[in-house]
């Protein structure tokens, strides 16, 4: 997220590509690097949003997240950001268990948006796989800290210039790039798939199943 993106609509992506299908996503939002100039405003809009997602019975047509897949799942978030709180991190929003009423006995996680003092905890590191953002403050270049990874599967980038735009295009080491929409999103008529630690073999939809399973046999003919 840098400092010339509208901080609204940036919001507004973010969220969804979060808390959507609570977080158990390939290509979920998981970190969020934010220029330091619109941190507070950007974390502050999206801790608005993110409270105001009606957790519970995913068929209830009011309800915006549902529960996690299995009990271990749910263990497995909530440790990751008890160790994060333990480590320095501030919860903003959610980043304590339910423990009472209907959500408490299910596989629900809440939502949940934590400021990290530095990339060096666990919860920068490791996919959760569950509604949990973990966001830091960049004072210089944002890219580098973002694309510091093992992972490179899908990214997003919220600016207003189109050649910085351009740049990511060129920097980010990912399989799926997005610019201004949130990294979550995905279309079939397009190749998928990812870069390092994410990738594995050719990529998928598009064009490029067609290109795997074709065998390809150069001829040479003199007549």
């Amino acid at each position: 997220m840098l400092a010339d993106a509208d901080i609204a609509a940036a919001a507004a992506q973010i969220v969804p590509g979060v808390f959507g299908v609570s977080g158990q996503r390939c290509t979920s939002n998981t970190r969020l690097v934010v220029k330091d100039r619109v941190a507070d405003d950007l974390l502050g809009e999206v801790v608005r949003l993110a409270e105001g997602l009606d957790v519970g019975d995913p068929l209830d047509p009011g309800v915006r997240m549902g529960p996690l897949i299995t009990a271990a799942a749910r263990d497995t978030v909530d440790r990751a950001t008890g160790e994060a709180l333990d480590g320095g991190a501030e919860a903003l929003a959610g980043g304590e268990p339910y423990t009472s009423g209907p959500l408490a006995e299910g596989y629900f996680v809440p939502p949940s948006v934590l400021a990290l003092p530095g990339p060096d905890l666990p919860l920068w590191r490791r996919e959760v796989f569950g509604p949990v953002l973990a966001a830091i403050r960049a004072d210089g270049p944002a890219h580098a800290l973002a694309d510091d990874s093992e992972y490179g599967l899908s990214g997003a980038i919220f600016t207003r210039d189109l050649g910085t735009a351009l740049r990511a295009v060129d920097e980010f080491d990912v399989g799926v790039l997005h610019v201004n929409s949130n990294s979550a999103g995905a279309d079939l008529h397009v190749p998928f798939g990812g870069e390092k630690a994410s990738g594995f073999g050719a990529k998928e939809q598009g064009h490029a199943p067609r290109d795997f399973y074709t065998r390809t046999t150069t001829v040479y003919l003199r007549g």
